[in-house]
Order: structure tokens, then C-alpha cells, then sequence
């Protein structure tokens, strides 16, 4: 079948642990910050979009996230593209605690356990949805 393929750009993805991408009293923080400046420059970055939403920002309370402040200094265009809580519970995306809940998991999940394991599995059917949501 013929179709036509244009190239419109080079996608680049950066992962962080989320913390770093509101708490600027992590010292990996501003480690990121440069990090995600030299790559700007580097590689002519023209749109950053952030697993975030304005709801976690409000929840974080912060006023900007570190890669909002990155792109505001570079003058390029950020976009926040994770659903806020209203639009995960209309596409039925579930958070790791309601997963848990979901599992009837109680009490503390101690990292790469069992329990942790199930959970991160169960995560993994919503992934998808969220992906789609993001670049639509």
C-alpha cells in the first residue's frame, strides 16, 4: 500500500526521576537544568513537552516546573502533556495508589518486591492510553 511519509523532526526523550522536575532543593535538580540547556543548544530544540500537568503543579506547589524554567530562559515553546486527575479517570487511567488499592495491597511496597512487582505489572496496562493521550 502507498502511502506518503513525511519527516517533520527528530523526537528526543529525557527521563528523570519526578521529583527533580519541580524540586529545585535536589542538587541532581541542577545537574538536570544544564543538562537539559546544553541539549537545547546542541540539538536546535525548538518544543519541549513535560509528563506533567498543571494539576501537579498546583498539588507540588510550585510556580513553574525546572523544565518550564529551562525553556522560558531559551524562549522555545514547553507544553505539558500528562492528563490531570479529571481526564485519567475518564480514559480509566489508574494512579500507583489506586492500583495498590486495586490489588488490595496494604500497607508500605518496598521497591523490587513482590508486591511492587504486581503493581508496576498492572501499571503497564495504562501506559498506552496515557502515550496516546500525550501525543494527541
Amino acid at each position: 500500500m502507498p502511502c506518503l511519509i513525511k519527516k517533520l523532526g527528530e523526537v528526543y526523550l529525557i527521563g528523570v526521576d519526578h521529583s527533580v522536575q519541580w524540586n529545585d532543593k535536589l542538587s541532581l535538580t541542577k545537574d538536570f537544568k544544564h543538562y537539559l540547556a546544553q541539549k537545547i543548544k546542541e540539538l536546535k530544540i525548538g518544543l519541549i513537552a513535560e509528563e506533567f500537568s498543571q494539576e501537579a503543579i498546583e498539588i507540588n506547589g510550585v510556580k513553574k516546573t525546572t523544565t518550564q524554567e529551562v525553556t522560558n530562559s531559551f524562549n522555545i515553546q514547553h507544553k505539558l502533556c500528562d492528563p490531570d486527575s479529571k481526564k485519567r479517570k475518564e480514559l480509566g487511567i489508574l494512579l500507583r495508589e489506586e492500583v495498590q488499592k486495586k490489588l488490595k495491597i496494604r500497607g508500605p511496597v518496598f521497591f523490587n518486591s513482590e508486591q511492587d512487582k504486581r503493581i508496576n505489572k498492572e501499571l503497564k496496562k495504562y501506559h498506552f492510553i496515557r502515550e496516546q493521550f500525550w501525543v494527541d
